[in-house]
């Protein structure tokens, strides 16, 4: 099985990293995922998974697919639970499909990680404040 996992890492890293450095947000995220899901513990693949995924999210939320931005940031807090990136998309995301009572949970979960960070902070009031407005 040693064999097989490095064989697969050689053959889908190098191509997985190209494309990340090249800004091909999708393509790196296929590769990382295969190689994730051949072998789980290569810290290279995760991390690159998660920059992938973050990159790709970041596309996502440009074009305003907020289904597809929310799928990632789920995607990316499952392969990084405190990835606080991943919870300030996920709130930020929430907020603009207006689910607010969400959006405050998770901005709540991002202000446990970072409690000084000021966009969190006002994101979370504005959430609460909208939350109660129904």
């Amino acid at each position: 099985i040693g064999r097989y996992r490095q064989a697969a890492a050689d053959a889908l890293l190098p191509a997985a990293q190209q494309a990340l450095e090249r800004n091909r947000y999708g393509t790196a995220a296929e590769g990382f995922r295969d190689l994730v899901a051949v072998w789980p513990d290569r810290s290279e693949a995760r991390a690159g998974l998660i920059e992938a995924v973050y990159g790709e999210a970041r596309a996502y939320k440009r074009k305003r697919d907020h289904a597809r931005v929310l799928t990632l940031a789920d995607e990316l807090l499952n392969l990084d639970p405190g990835e606080f990136r991943a919870l300030v998309l996920r709130a930020e995301t929430l907020m603009a499909l207006r689910r607010y009572a969400e959006a405050k949970t998770t901005y709540g979960e991002a202000r446990k990680l970072k409690p000084r960070n000021k966009d969190v902070n006002k994101g979370f009031w504005k959430a609460a404040g909208l939350a109660r407005k129904g």
